[in-house]
């Protein structure tokens, strides 16, 4: 009994060590991390600033830096994990990092416009680091980005490389002089029957797929517009992201108040800003306002919030988050479904 003891105690350190020895290159990583970037304070990346036999004058850097490599071309075999990191065997002689709080970006002038030169983000935050010890060579890549090839060759260890990139955050994140307030709020349809749906337009069979007609006329009946006032009692010009043919900001529905950490913050406002492909920054004058409506729709009442996005300078980086809270509105109707009343019955 002993010695069968023994034996299973000797096989189990056997595979212990085996374990160890043939680790996958990404369990392997972990052990020769690169900390770079975290929760609290996001790390942007010049990356001009990285050392590269690349030469460029006058000419796009994304353009240059396009390895014409995919970032799946590293693994044996590709897959995604946490942070939109990506997992799985990498092919030898490969080391990766995945950074979810770094940035990356670049300068950026306009000379058509008269803009001066000015530094832009590239995408959200959240990079991967794709190292080739042999060579000594690195290439970056971004899972948001529109593009599927790495950025690269780098020269060097990226150890070395990324921290000497390092581009300085700005001192200006707070601007208690700039406040987003409600000026008003009212519905869509303020009297409930013109929330109604004429007979037969929309499915009445609610077990289906697609909308029914409870559904489109609770929809109509909660559809409110908030109107925002955004001012700048400060002493100095701000900049707001607003849409490319209106003086209005664009922003966001927070549905609640979360303390959310630099790194959060900046990757869902990337992500909001994406879904805004026609905008520009815009400028707001020491003590000057303007107001916008935002029309949503309501599930419940509630306190929530609006997020606007300003900066010192017209450029995505840095941006600094202003919130406005508010009510989402909330109602039910009085009158009975089925009894439907038209927008212009009235008029008989």
């Amino acid at each position: 009994m002993d010695r069968l003891v023994k034996a299973n105690a000797k096989l189990f350190l056997i595979c212990i060590a085996l374990q160890l020895v043939c680790a996958s290159p990404i369990e392997a990583q972990s052990k020769d991390s690169l900390n770079l970037g975290s929760q609290d304070h996001v790390v942007y990346i010049d990356l001009a600033k990285l050392p590269t036999k690349t030469r460029f004058e006058n000419a796009d850097i994304l353009r240059l830096y396009d390895a014409k490599r995919s970032a799946e071309s590293f693994y044996h075999k590709w897959g995604w994990g946490l942070d939109n990191c990506p997992t799985g065997s990498l092919r030898e002689g490969v080391v990766a990092y995945c950074l979810p709080c770094v940035g990356l970006g670049r300068h950026r002038s306009d000379p058509h416009h008269q803009q001066p030169d000015r530094f832009v983000g590239i995408g959200p935050v959240g990079i991967v680091v794709l190292y080739e010890p042999d060579t000594d060579r690195f290439f970056l890549w971004n899972s948001y980005w529109n593009f599927s090839n790495v950025l690269g060759p780098f020269d060097g260890n990226p150890k070395l490389a990324l921290n000497q990139a390092i581009k300085p955050r700005k001192q200006e994140r707070h601007f208690p002089g700039v406040n987003l307030s409600v000026v008003s709020q009212r519905w869509l349809y303020p009297d409930e029957r013109l929330a109604r749906v004429p007979p037969g337009s929309v499915s009445s069979d609610c077990s289906r797929d697609g909308p029914c007609v409870r559904d489109v006329e609770q929809q109509n009946l909660n559809t409110f517009i908030t109107r925002f006032r955004l001012v700048n009692n400060t002493g100095i010009n701000i900049y707001y992201l607003g849409e490319l043919n209106s003086g209005d900001p664009v922003g966001y529905t927070l549905p609640e108040f979360v303390r959310r950490t630099d790194c959060n913050r900046e990757v869902e406002r990337q992500s909001h800003v994406i879904q805004f492909p026609r905008n520009k920054w815009k400028p707001l004058q020491p003590g000057a306002s303007v107001e916008f409506e935002v029309q949503e729709r309501g599930w419940q009442a509630k306190e929530q919030f609006f997020g606007v996005l300003i900066n010192t300078e017209p450029t995505y980086w840095d941006e600094v988050e202003v919130l406005g809270e508010y009510t989402s509105m909330f109602r039910t109707f009085k009158t009975q479904p089925g009894i439907l009343v038209f927008p212009n019955d009235h008029l008989l």
